[in-house]
């Protein structure tokens, strides 16, 4: 029989960060997460990232899976080494029938990010075609091991025939899914190693058991039955890493006698929804009150009404709670790094001088040198309170500050919400957990809760200016970290609402307005899915008013625009130019936003109207009707320009006057209209931009990189020229008057909207064209400048934009000379 010093050690050269004993954390979707992989390699052992199961295109687990692997790498502080292999590993779920785009859609992020390992489980034994193979040959092609979970013999030699490098054993001690028939780990362990040496003598596959082990007395066993490494499940859950819930960590730590306390079955998926495993495998989780009731006779469809009627109301009785045998044994909660290197963490609950283990370096993981990441409360977020209050308590906000702020300074200009309904909706869950704490359940509570807790989360941070973060990444927010995990982890789970696509588009706004513009990208894509998934459209226009001033057709108009108008917000990046709009132009008789703010005076009133968006502009309208005109002509000069680019726009700029005329109009109608100038920054910005963009490519070819469009005139030149001019000597006009009232403390950070700093980049951008034009260049100069440095106090983007003008002037002084 093997024995740990008889078992092969391949493993720590595969993964040579990694000390012994070799401790891998399991790949637990909804616990698990970048942090906690990261950490536990930090510690020595070899993180794995969860990824979930459904890898259709845009899906959800696809783009969470990329901010994962994004967030890993910045914790792992390799963003300067983009092409090196990261020392985690991902894992799979492949029993979906979307299993078919694993090639499409992960291959091609598992290739860019270059994990260590990929771990693979639960293949369908009843689909034609086996995902396996392919997909580990497309690994090991991209120098990515391969890591296959089993529970029997016949697995792991159909594993190891597929080429997988490492085969994790799963006892039936283990806690989640695993195979239904299968042995424990006290014998599959040895009869695993036995065929391995015996059927693939001159093959290197490492051998790794799971199941049941949550300390070192565990470790040991396993090592001694013939395996090189032990997974670890159970024990994770209640890291300080770990994404479970409070509820969910407070029942393992409570549990004991786990193998009396838990059974495997199929009952708890059909209960919980989770209806993608095939007959194959089942489950080890708590026997809950669903558990109960079902052995008792009740239905199945009452039994999960009641399990949806208590996950609405917050009732955590019936939760599912996944762990394995072991779960006794774990008794506090701790960080992974004090989970790894504690030297006498084989007895959780007595550490005596006759029980305390020995600190050999071969049984006992070393301390690592590398500091662990101290974790926000925010990243362990209890779910099963709804009520603001508690909230703010765990997050040590102010929500009523929070939602004021938020309805006084991004609301004027970006109106996705309905203020009143949103307040209507936090005093339900007020009266609700009101009536909890007396032992009264509200069953009318909706899953429309938990979003609207996302929903302040997403107003903190859009309320929260740029220097609070200081110079880290908002990817390693841990309050940011958990917006998108509960946004990627709950959205794919029912049908799209409209305040999850509001959520969703609020962590758009936050990662476009904080420099992200790729990664806002991809999340207003998916958010724009959902968005159509749920019908969402602005509407025709009607003279009869009832038949659009309802409150559903208002608040699916707001979001329709608010996608629009952040999708034009992200096409300002030149890195985004060439990418698809991810919303078609509404026509002539699309609906403008019904509802808005404008400015009476110095104060902020709702504003309803009933227009198309062909409406003249000369009708005084909010600040995000007006970004909806402006966006729409942002998206025009955008198509314009797409088309010049491949040669079949119509020659001259005399070809888009009127559109310049609606631009010009539309900008007039603004200063016109309203002495604060800040409540249609944005409009603004787009509008010039919209100049800069239309007449750009017409500019004498001395003064820009790319060749004019064919056949452009001398006449057409100058046109732009005068056009550009107009459009800088704008913008230079409003940074002198956002200056002068920034300085007499007449506008606050809150009220900047982020699409201001890039019309400030193509105005310094294109200032060589028209400086002789200009009375005063260098104070313009100056005075954009200041402008995009007090913008990045608010938005780290016009910071990242500021640092690439001073780079880009500094190159044009070096040329001119």
């Amino acid at each position: 029989m093997a024995s740990p010093l008889m078992a092969p050690q391949i493993m720590h050269s595969w993964f040579p960060w990694t000390q012994k004993p070799l401790i891998l954390s399991a790949p637990m979707y909804g616990v698990s997460n970048a942090t906690l992989a990261v950490e536990v390699s930090k510690a020595g052992g070899f993180g794995i990232i969860p990824a979930g199961f459904n890898f259709s295109p845009g899906h959800p687990q696809v783009v969470a899976l990329e901010a994962e692997l994004i967030l890993a790498r910045k914790l792992l502080g390799m963003t300067s080494e983009p092409s090196k292999q990261m020392p985690v590993g991902v894992g799979f779920i492949t029993c979906h029938e979307t299993v078919a785009h694993f090639s499409e859609t992960v291959l091609p992020l598992l290739e860019e990010h270059k994990p260590a390992a990929v771990w693979l489980f639960a293949p369908d034994p009843a689909s034609r075609v086996r995902a396996h193979p392919d997909i580990i040959r497309r690994l090991h092609e991209s120098g990515i091991k391969a890591i296959v979970q089993v529970g029997s013999v016949a697995a792991a030699r159909e594993a190891i025939q597929d080429g997988s490098d490492i085969i994790v054993a799963q006892g039936t001690d283990a806690g989640g899914h695993q195979f239904a028939l299968g042995a424990g780990l006290m014998t599959l362990v040895p009869e695993i190693r036995a065929m391995m040496q015996a059927e693939f003598p001159a093959r290197q596959v490492g051998l790794v058991a799971a199941g049941g082990i949550m300390n070192g007395g565990g470790v040991v066993a396993a090592l001694a039955l013939g395996a090189e490494a032990v997974v670890q499940g159970t024990r994770f859950i209640v890291a300080r890493e770990s994404t479970a819930s409070e509820s969910y960590k407070g029942t393992v730590l409570r549990a004991r006698d786990g193998g009396a306390i838990t059974i495997k079955s199929t009952i708890h998926d059909d209960i919980q929804g989770t209806p993608i495993w095939p007959s194959l495998y089942d489950g080890r989780a708590i026997m809950g009150d669903s558990y109960h009731d079902h052995e008792a006779g009740l239905s199945m469809a009452e039994n999960i009404k009641k399990y949806q009627d208590a996950k609405q109301s917050g009732d955590v009785s019936r939760s599912i709670t996944w762990c394995g045998t072991g779960v006794g044994l774990v008794n506090d909660e701790m960080t992974v790094k004090d989970m790894l290197n504690t030297p006498c963490y084989y007895e959780p609950r007595s550490n005596s001088p006759s029980t305390a283990p020995s600190d050999s370096p071969d049984l006992i993981a070393t301390r690592s040198s590398s500091e662990s990441r101290t974790v926000d409360a925010w990243t362990t977020l209890e779910y099963s309170s709804h009520e603001p209050d508690a909230l703010s308590r765990r997050l040590k906000l102010d929500w009523r500050q929070t939602a004021s702020l938020y309805f006084q300074t991004v609301h004027p200009w970006f109106s996705i919400l309905r203020q009143d309904k949103f307040e209507e909706a936090l005093l339900r869950l007020q009266y609700a957990g009101v009536q909890s704490e007396r032992g009264y359940h509200d069953t009318n509570s909706s899953p429309q809760d938990d979003a609207y807790e996302l929903l302040i989360i997403c107003m903190h941070l859009l309320t929260t200016t740029a220097h609070t973060h200081g110079d880290d990444d908002i990817i390693v927010n841990p309050l940011y970290q958990n917006a998108k995990q509960r946004f990627a982890s709950v959205s794919y789970l029912s049908d799209p609402t409209l305040e999850w696509i509001q959520a969703g588009l609020l962590i758009s706004l936050f990662e476009f307005g904080n420099g992200k513009t790729k990664l806002a990208y991809r999340s207003l894509g998916e958010t724009a899915t959902l968005a159509r998934l749920a019908g969402v459209n602005p509407g025709q226009y009607q003279k009869d008013l009832h038949s659009e001033f309802d409150v559903d057709a208002e608040c699916r108009r707001a979001l329709w625009w608010g996608i629009f108008i952040l999708d034009q917000f992200a096409h300002l990046d030149p890195a985004l130019r060439n990418l698809p709009s991810l919303s078609s132009s509404p026509d002539n008789d699309a609906l403008l936003p019904t509802a808005g703010v404008v400015v009476d005076g110095d104060r902020l009133q709702s504003y309803v109207v009933n227009l198309p968006v062909s409406a003249p502009v000369s009708i005084a309208l909010g600040g995000f009707q007006r970004a909806a005109q402006a966006a729409t002509v942002l998206y025009q000069a955008r198509e314009w320009d797409r088309r010049v680019r491949q040669g079949d726009a119509d020659r001259g700029v005399s070809s888009f006057e009127d559109l310049d005329g609606r631009i010009r109009a539309l900008l007039d109608a603004m200063l016109n209209q309203c002495h604060r100038w800040e409540v249609f920054c944005d409009a603004l910005a787009m509008c010039i931009s919209s100049l800069f963009v239309l007449y750009g490519p017409y500019l004498p070819r001395q003064s820009i990189s790319a060749p004019p469009p064919q056949d452009t005139t001398s006449c057409d030149e100058a046109k732009a020229v005068a056009a550009i001019g107009f459009a800088v000597k704008f913008v230079g006009d409003l940074a002198v008057n956002f200056n002068s009232q920034i300085s007499q403390h007449a506008l606050r950070l809150a009220n900047l909207a982020p699409p201001a700093p890039f019309a400030c980049f193509l105005a310094v951008e294109h200032m060589h064209v028209v400086e002789g034009d200009l009375p005063d260049p260098s104070e313009r100069y100056l005075e954009i400048f200041e402008t995009l440095k007090t913008f990045g106090k608010r938005w780290k983007v016009a910071a990242d934009l500021l640092d690439l003008a001073l780079v880009r002037s500094r190159s044009v002084d070096v040329s001119d000379n």
